[in-house]
């Protein structure tokens, strides 16, 4: 055999395969630097016609009186990116007016004048104590609040640490590319549950007879979240029998909640077991969400469709449209090299 007139098998050359390569990361990174289609979202509880409680998990209970003022807002803004995940600010904020605790241990402690037992609220003013009985009953000036900086995954809707680690699930925005436009889709709501046991909820799109109106959205379609929680109030005794939530099916931003909501955020980082709220309307006035969005604000580079791109999935589709050309090369390397032997 005449080695030296022997042609080499075909490869494609070195540049052109790192360029591929180079090429398709750099695609994948900005794939994933797609924006959310939100820029903040800002959720009121309480107000004239309702009646609010958090559940703390401290064991304590705050609320105001039946339709007090505004007990509080929670919401969150998008500061910025980190490769695929997005910078949020979160935050919490509430003023009460009652406070309860029910236990023995609580009683005991508040008629010594110990109130330590107190974790999550800030007590600016007490104007009224009880303990009587198991029940300690508190009136003043009580707040709460909480703030931080998190990193959310949008393709997964999970909140991670600096290492990428999830820990919990974000219900504020959900990303309406994962749900299915038919059936329904049942997945992780919140993470730590009571403590860690991961609480599910069934997640499906509808059609509403009216559109809800917020500042910044109308949404006609929506997708619903439902959850069987089970959980019993800590000093009612009363049985929360599920956990609901209303979303753009557009954007993914958060609409409301008719009675009882819960993520962990609240639960892991701001001590709020659950949070209730029921508005029942003034007289000839339609029942609204108990928990509801009353600011949106869209991005306005990103149009508002159904069919909005996960960010991850893109990312994804690169990577994969890399490994189809890296294997296609492989291919014409093996052919050419078989008909020349």
């Amino acid at each position: 055999m005449d080695l030296k007139n022997k042609k080499r098998p075909f490869a494609p050359p070195l540049p052109f395969l790192l360029a591929v390569i180079v090429s398709g990361f750099a695609a994948s990174h900005a794939l994933a630097q797609e924006p959310l289609p939100i820029q903040e979202i800002k959720v009121a509880f309480g107000g004239a016609g309702s009646f609010c409680q958090l559940v703390l998990d401290d064991g304590g209970v705050v609320s105001t009186a039946f339709g007090g003022s505004v007990l509080g807002t929670y919401g969150w803004e998008l500061l910025g990116y980190e490769g695929r995940f997005a910078r949020l600010r979160v935050w919490l904020s509430v003023n009460a007016t009652r406070m309860e605790y029910k236990g023995r241990e609580f009683s005991e402690r508040a008629r010594s004048g110990d109130l330590s037992f107190v974790k999550r609220v800030k007590i600016s003013s007490l104007k009224y104590l009880s303990a009587r009985g198991n029940t300690v009953m508190m009136e003043g000036n009580f707040s709460i609040f909480h703030e931080e900086e998190v990193l959310l995954d949008p393709a997964t809707n999970m909140l991670v640490d600096s290492a990428g680690e999830p820990w919990g699930r974000f219900l504020l925005w959900i990303n309406p590319a994962r749900v299915p436009f038919s059936g329904s889709i049942r997945e992780v709501a919140i993470v730590r549950w009571l403590g860690n046991e991961t609480l599910e909820w069934n997640v499906s799109r509808e059609t509403l007879p009216e559109p809800i109106d917020v500042p910044g959205l109308v949404a006609s379609r929506v997708i619903q979240a439902t959850a069987e929680i089970g959980f019993e109030h800590p000093v009612a005794g009363a049985y929360i029998s599920s956990l609901d939530a209303v979303y753009d099916e557009g954007t993914g931003a958060f609409l409301g909640a008719p009675a009882a909501y819960a993520d962990d955020f609240l639960t892991q980082k701001a001590g709020v077991v659950l949070l209730l709220c029921v508005n029942l309307g003034g007289e000839g006035q339609q029942r609204t969400f108990g928990i509801r969005a009353i600011e949106v604000v869209s991005q306005p580079q990103v149009e508002r469709t159904s069919t909005y791109l996960d960010p991850w999935l893109l990312r994804q589709a690169a990577l994969a449209a890399i490994a189809v050309i890296a294997a296609i090369c492989l291919l014409l390397a093996a052919g050419r090299s078989m008909r020349i032997g």
